[in-house]
């Protein structure tokens, strides 16, 4: 495997994305790759950016 790739990734502990994440208000997640059928609404990135952003939880 050519670990030149890995040059500038930075990983962390499972401490530290504990930490991390338990220091942040709100995530934001777009779907990609998503199929979506005739009857169902399509949101621009604003408006989806609104909904997730008032949401108060997320469950995928």
């Amino acid at each position: 495997m050519d670990s030149s790739k890995f040059k500038d990734m930075r990983f962390y502990s499972d401490g530290e994305t504990r930490r991390i994440t338990d220091e942040l208000e709100k995530a934001v997640t777009i779907p990609v790759h998503v199929e979506i059928e005739a009857e169902h609404r399509v949101y621009d990135m604003s408006e989806m950016r609104e909904i997730l952003m008032d949401a108060d939880r997320i469950a995928l």
